[in-house]
Formats: structure tokens, C-alpha cells, sequence
């Protein structure tokens, strides 16, 4: 039987910088939203390349840990452990919005969004609809249990074929018609060319497993240039993979392979923000909508208000996430892996 991957301690911290880019871009947007002038500029919408950075580490993760397993049994428990991953704690948190949703629904402000429109059962399941999730941007967990889904059935071959029918999949969104992509909430989901930046991730993963380990600091340098040197932002589609996820699959191989050969490991707050990711991704709307409603009354002109403002949000989102993980997602995962302790523990 495969022995469990151990936790490789730069892609915890990828995965911390990545939560805390999506609650810059969501902050940028909160202020934007308040104030009439801005001191998060344009520049600061790029966090929301951080999804793209969770899309890519999930094929790397997924890949990684699953090595040297497949068949039903080893298909069956990565989906199991999926479901236990990703539903529960966000079940409360979307239960706490519908609280607000069906009782108090003056204080839902979702830019953009209908939420009239919003289908509690999609909502719920993270099944593909025309409206988003009542947490807005739980969009991208329901392309992430497309993701694993998918990568469930891909287990049922033998590791060997893996490679091959991960590559079909990534070539079946491109060649398919495009008039099929838009003729469903599904086939939105299904063909969405973000689907390429797990295929990344797993190709990283693939390559790696191969032996291929050179290139740390060059990879690092060509990822992080691409980002920073002209960042772009509201991309969609193709020029978003290309923008945002071949950036984010550099910066994820240049970490591994330099934990690995030179043992250079990010510093423990990032490791630490990592740990708690999901919880900080799930939290961070519901803890900064709160900041700003009570900042209200204090608001003052000038850029020093936002700045403490700004601040102090930031930082409430990384402690409430901190504290959602260690005594609300931790204890439910647990609790509900219980459910599964006589299966094996390889996957």
C-alpha cells in the first residue's frame, strides 16, 4: 500500500498567499464600493488571480497524493474525503447567509449578483446553475468538485494511463464547439478553459514525480515576472489561463522543487494562513462586510481612514479564518472522517 504523501510546506503557503490575494481583491472591491476615491488601486485587482493559484495547486495536490493509487476502492475514497473536504464547513457558512437571505435580506449587498435569483439546492450541493452560489465566490468550488469529480474516474484506470487521459481531457475544451460550452450551466462548468489550470497542476505533479527537479530559481523569476511586470485584470477564458494560471503553475513547480533540492521553506505565518485557507476563503466576505458596516459611522475623509480601515479588515479575515480552522473546520473534519475510519488511510 502507498504511503501518505507528507505535506510539502511551500504549496501550504502558496495556498495562504493565494486566500489572502482573493480578500485583498474583495476588500479593493468593498472600498471601492464606500468611499469615493481609492487608496487600493487598480493594481490590487489582481488578487484575483488567487483562485487561479488554488485551481492550479488542486491538480498538483490531487495528482501528488493520489500516486501510486487507482482502482474503484482508492476512486471512491478521494471522492469520500473530497466531499468531507470541502461540504460541511461550507454548509455553515452558506446556512449563515441563508439566515440573512431569508430573514434579513435588506442587508445582502452582493455587487452584481441577482440574489433573488439564487437557488438555495445549487447552492448547497455546488451544482453548475445560471446564478452563483449564495456565497458569490463559492463559484469556483463548484468547478473545483467538477475537478475532482473527474479526477475520481480518471482513478479507475491504471497510474500508468493516467498522463494520457488527463492530457484528452485538457484537449477536450478547446476542440469542442463553442456554441456547446454556453448550452448549459453544466457544459459552462465542464468545458470552462480554467478547468487547463488544474490540468497544469496535475502535469506539474506528473513531471515532477518523473524526477524532473531543475529550474527552481529560473521557473520562480519567469512566473513571478509574468504577473508583476504587466498585470492584467477581469480576465476570463483563455487570456486568464495564460495570464494567471501558467504564472501561478511556474511559481507552484519553483517552490516545490526548491523546498525539495535547497530546502528553502516560506516563513510559519504563511504556512500558517495556508493551513487555514478555506476557512479564510469561506469567512472573509461575512467578516469584511461586517468591518466596513461598522467602520461606518467612523469614516472620516482622507487616506489615513482607509488605510486603518483597510487594515484592520485585512486582519480580522485572517483571524477569523485562523479561528474557523481550528475550532470549527478542523473538529468537523474529524468528526465526519470518523464516519470513514475503516477505510484505508492511503489516499
Amino acid at each position: 500500500m502507498p504511503k501518505p504523501v507528507a505535506k510539502i510546506q511551500n504549496v501550504q503557503a502558496m495556498r495562504g498567499i493565494a486566500s489572502m490575494m482573493v480578500v485583498i481583491f474583495h476588500i479593493a472591491n468593498l472600498e471601492a464600493r464606500t468611499y469615493p476615491d481609492r487608496l487600493l488601486g487598480n493594481f490590487f485587482q489582481l488578487g484575483e488571480a488567487g483562485v487561479d493559484v488554488f485551481f492550479v495547486i488542486s491538480g498538483f495536490v490531487m495528482s501528488t497524493i493520489t500516486r501510486g493509487n487507482f482502482g474503484a476502492a482508492s476512486s471512491k475514497i478521494f471522492l469520500l474525503k473530497r466531499i468531507v473536504r470541502i461540504y460541511p464547513i461550507y454548509w455553515f457558512y452558506t446556512s449563515i447567509l441563508m439566515f440573512f437571505w431569508l430573514f434579513m435580506p435588506a442587508i445582502m449587498t452582493r455587487s452584481g449578483h441577482a440574489v433573488e435569483h439564487m437557488s438555495p439546492i445549487h447552492s448547497y450541493l455546488l451544482i453548475p446553475y445560471c446564478e452563483v452560489p449564495l456565497i458569490g465566490h463559492a463559484w469556483s468550488l463548484v468547478n473545483e468538485m467538477y475537478f475532482y469529480v473527474v479526477f475520481s474516474v480518471l482513478l479507475l484506470r491504471p497510474e500508468k494511463e493516467r498522463w494520457f487521459w488527463i492530457l484528452i481531457w485538457a484537449l477536450t475544451i478547446p476542440l469542442i464547439p463553442t456554441w456547446l460550452h454556453t448550452s448549459s450551466a453544466f457544459a459552462l462548468v465542464a468545458f470552462d478553459p480554467l478547468t487547463l489550470e488544474f490540468v497544469m497542476g496535475c502535469g506539474i505533479a506528473i513531471l515532477i514525480g518523473k524526477g524532473f527537479q531543475r529550474f527552481g530559481y529560473f521557473s520562480l523569476f519567469i512566473g513571478l515576472c509574468l504577473f508583476f511586470v504587466k498585470p492584467s485584470y477581469h480576465l476570463v477564458g483563455y487570456e486568464r489561463v495564460l495570464s494567471w494560471g501558467l504564472p501561478s503553475a511556474l511559481v507552484l513547480y519553483a517552490v516545490v522543487v526548491l523546498e525539495a533540492n535547497a530546502g528553502i521553506v516560506a516563513p510559519r505565518i504563511m504556512r500558517l494562513l495556508g493551513d487555514a485557507s478555506y476557512s479564510i476563503y469561506l469567512a472573509h466576505m461575512l467578516v469584511a462586510n461586517t468591518c466596513f458596516k461598522l467602520w461606518k459611522p467612523f469614516m472620516m475623509p482622507g487616506y489615513t481612514d482607509k488605510f486603518i480601515v483597510i487594515t484592520l479588515t485585512t486582519c480580522a479575515c485572517a483571524l477569523a479564518g485562523i479561528a474557523s480552522y481550528h475550532y470549527l473546520e478542523k473538529p468537523i473534519i474529524r468528526y465526519c472522517s470518523g464516519w470513514f475510519s475503516s477505510l484505508p488511510r492511503s489516499v
